[in-house]
C-alpha cells in the first residue's frame, strides 16, 4: 500500500534489529499496537512497513542499498532503540537509520517539518526501550541524551517518572499506569 503522500512508498518504516524480535517478540507486539492505535486515529489507512520476517531480509549477496532505497521513502521514520541499534556498525544503523537521513534530508519536506501552529517537528522518532514494571530506562539513544540534558550514563539510572517534572500527569505513577 502506497504512503498517503504522493511519491512516498510507506507513511512509516519501522526500523529495529531482528535479534530484538526474539523470545517475547515484543517489537512486534510495539507494532501491532501501533497499527491499532493508527485505524483508531486516522480515517485513511497510514501505511506501515515492518520487516516482520527475517528470512525475506536482505543477505550479503543482495545490493543493500538499492533493495532498501525505494522502502525508506517514507514520511515518518521509527527506530526501535536498544543498544546494538545504535551501534554505527549495526546493519540497522548503516542502512536504514543514516540511509533515512541522508535521503529525507534531500526529500521535498526534508527532516524537520514545520507544523501549522509554528512548532517543528522531526521524521524520526525514535522509541527507547523502558522495562514495562518498573519504569526503568534500559537503553537510550543519543538524541534523548541531547533532548533531555544527560549523559547516557545518567539517563539510565533514572526511570521514565523522573524525566518528567513530578507533578501530575508527569509522574512515575501515571506513567506506569499507561504502559
Amino acid at each position: 500500500m502506497a504512503s498517503l503522500i504522493p511519491g512516498y512508498n510507506y507513511d512509516i518504516f519501522i526500523s529495529y534489529r531482528q535479534k530484538d524480535n526474539k523470545g517475547e517478540k515484543w517489537v512486534s507486539n510495539f507494532v501491532d499496537a501501533l497499527k491499532n492505535e493508527l485505524e483508531s486515529t486516522f480515517k485513511e489507512e497510514i501505511s506501515v512497513y515492518f520487516d516482520i520476517n527475517p528470512h525475506d531480509g536482505l543477505l550479503e549477496t543482495h545490493d543493500v542499498d538499492a533493495s532498501l532505497k525505494e522502502k525508506l521513502r517514507c514520511l515518518v521514520f521509527i527506530p526501535i532503540i536498544s543498544r546494538t541499534y545504535c551501534d554505527p556498525r549495526s546493519f540497522a544503523w548503516e542502512h536504514e537509520f543514516m540511509a533515512f537521513i541522508e535521503q529525507a534530508s534531500k526529500d521535498q519536506f526534508g527532516l524537520k517539518i514545520k507544523l501549522p501552529n509554528g512548532n517543528v517537528a522531526n521524521r524520526v522518532l525514535p522509541i527507547r526501550i523502558h522495562d514495562i514494571d518498573s519504569g526503568a530506562i534500559i537503553d537510550v539513544n543519543p538524541k534523548a541524551c541531547h533532548v533531555y540534558g544527560y549523559s547516557r550514563e545518567e539517563i539510565l539510572k533514572l526511570d521514565i517518572g523522573q524525566l518528567g517534572s513530578g507533578v501530575e500527569p508527569y509522574t512515575l505513577e501515571t506513567a506506569l499506569m499507561y504502559i
